[in-house]
């Protein structure tokens, strides 16, 4: 981390609306992991939901498809204001 770099600190009981997630690398059996993690995570906090457990390769396709969508969505918007504004133009 830069020295420079400002940084803030807070208590995750403060910050109530952001999400926690966990990243594991390994060289094990997945299952065997996620068996793990869930009995460590659970050992502190027997209520913690652990959920959306995916691989990293799951993760970056999930992303690019998002990414992907928001693009098509965003070119059909401005496709569609394009056309009102071209619209509006001509009718006045």
């Amino acid at each position: 981390m830069d020295v420079d770099e400002p940084t803030i600190y807070a208590p995750f009981e403060q910050m109530t609306n952001q999400a926690m997630a966990l990243a594991v690398r390994t060289t094990m059996d997945t299952q065997a992991v996620v068996r793990a993690v869930k009995q460590a995570v659970w050992s502190v906090d027997a209520g913690q939901p652990v959920f959306q457990i995916r691989s990293m390769d799951d993760y970056i396709s999930l992303a690019r498809n998002r990414s992907a969508h928001i693009n098509r969505r965003a070119a059909g918007f401005r496709g569609h204001l394009n056309w009102m504004l071209a619209a509006g133009r001509s009718s006045t």
